[in-house]
């Protein structure tokens, strides 16, 4: 809590206050802690990366992870192609949303906002440069967002114009790819940073009143509300759906008659749409996130795998004949058939998988292995993803 008791949001939380306000009131639960994810932790280190590069610091490349010395490449050259004066990395400021003044906060801990007033809306810049704010963005989730329609860095632009001036303030996502990098680049001018000056006026009049009342809804899982696995409107949102689920489409249940048959069928279609959705959706997040741990030393997530087919050549029709798997032959063949064809004649242990081995190398330097690579969902050990 600020000084004085009340509690605003920051700047990246002004779009789910805008939405719901309950989790910055007193009768809310107390958020419960959260680990940081495998997505999260690259994009931290993506963004000391490209904050080291703002302030002209050297980076040792080499000891940075592949991926996030690619992304961070992509820093770089937005660096090199876009000249800012008075350029700036992580600069807290702060709005209060009462005297409509805003000032730069005193430097210290990363993003610690001790001295903030309880009337004061603050956020910190990943740049900020003469009438600029600019926002470093690793994740493709928020590109349905434009600039310019951020609440996050309107409320910047908002407390930037005020601290330091400025009639009007280029807002801008920096989107990272591996090299390379997209910039969304919008002006915002005085009519629009006083219409959002009214919108954190009404947030902290709701605060400020009390008695807020939680309204779930898309922002609770878009906005990232801290509250979420916990807030009673969620959880009872979730129980009634969860009961009408159940009533409409039970765990199991008998077909005795033809209405039955209908359902089963209704059923069947609703159970497969749910399913293909919820499992891109879960496919999607653990792209992002990396594996989950499942509690039992085990996590669940995508792994590369590697898929091998066997294209011959009369030469490698040739080397499949002279290793004695003549019998895998059809129109082409595989490995698995190679590996069958052996085995009828090589009965000694682990004799057949060794000369598959060998032959499959065989092959594969005369051109006859063609190597795909595409992604397993399953279930391994910690120590098999590292």
């Amino acid at each position: 809590r600020y000084r004085g008791g009340v509690r605003l949001p920051t700047a990246s939380k002004v779009a789910l206050a805008s939405s719901c306000s309950f989790s910055w009131s007193t009768q809310a639960p107390r958020a419960p802690r959260e680990a940081m994810s495998a997505a999260a932790d690259k994009g931290n280190a993506v963004h000391a990366v490209a904050e080291a590069l703002v302030r002209g610091e050297a980076v040792d490349w080499s000891s940075l992870d592949p991926e996030v010395a690619a992304l961070s490449r992509g820093a770089e050259a937005f660096l090199r192609d876009h000249a800012h004066e008075n350029r700036r990395a992580e600069v807290p400021l702060a709005y209060d949303v009462e005297s409509g003044k805003a000032r730069e906060m005193p430097g210290g801990k990363h993003r610690a906002y001790s001295t903030a007033k309880a009337t004061e809306v603050v956020g910190t810049t990943d740049i900020l440069a003469t009438a600029t704010i600019l926002d470093w963005k690793t994740g493709r989730g928020v590109r349905s967002e434009r600039a310019g329609e951020s609440p996050q860095l309107r409320t910047l632009a908002l407390a930037a114009a005020r601290a330091f001036g400025w009639r009007e303030v280029q807002v801008g996502y920096v989107h990272l790819e591996q090299g390379d990098y997209l910039a969304d680049l919008e002006p915002l001018g005085a009519w629009e940073l006083d219409e959002h000056a009214d919108l954190l006026a009404r947030i902290h009049d709701e605060i400020k009143t009390g008695g807020q009342v939680p309204r779930p809804g898309p922002h609770c899982h878009d906005g990232w509300c801290p509250i979420r696995s916990v807030c009673p409107a969620t959880t009872a949102a979730m129980a009634k759906i969860d009961a009408a689920a159940a009533a409409f489409v039970p765990a199991s249940f008998v077909v005795a008659n033809d209405d039955d048959a209908r359902r089963a069928r209704v059923c069947l279609k609703l159970v497969d749409d749910a399913r293909g959705s919820l499992e891109r959706s879960l496919k999607d997040y653990l792209r992002q996130a990396g594996p989950l741990d499942l509690g039992n030393g085990k996590v669940y997530g995508v792994r590369e795998a590697t898929r091998e087919t066997v294209a011959l050549t009369q030469d490698g029709a040739q080397l499949v004949i002279d290793a004695g798997a003549g019998d895998a032959l059809e129109f082409g063949t595989s490995a698995e058939a190679i590996g069958r064809a052996l085995a009828v004649t090589m009965t000694a242990r682990g004799e057949a998988t060794r000369a598959k081995k060998a032959l499959i190398e065989r092959l594969r330097e005369v051109g006859c292995v063609r190597s795909t690579s595409y992604e397993r969902f399953e279930e391994f050990t910690k120590k098999e993803s590292a």
